[in-house]
């Protein structure tokens, strides 16, 4: 899921088996995008590309934010940082 310049907002939600050939394998929120996270599950989830590959579950960048409540970001993989979170 890309949010770009948005405001995006999930709530009781899953993000799973997901595999991108960049950042954020579950979730990329860029361009001063915001995202609020709560009560969800980000897992096992794949960030592979070897030149850019942060953020497996999560990637925030170019003056993004997040916040997160209440919510699990587990078992995801990134080739290169933040398996999680980056």
């Amino acid at each position: 899921m890309r949010a770009a310049n948005i405001s995006l907002t999930i709530r009781d939600g899953s993000l799973s088996d997901s595999d991108t050939n960049g950042g954020g394998g579950g979730i990329l929120v860029t361009n001063f995008g915001f995202l609020t996270l709560s009560n969800s599950v980000v897992t096992d989830n794949q960030a592979t590309n070897v030149h850019h590959s942060g953020g497996g579950g999560i990637e925030a960048n170019n003056g993004s934010s997040l916040t997160i409540s209440r919510s699990s970001i587990v078992h995801n993989s990134a080739s290169s940082s933040g398996g999680g979170i980056v």
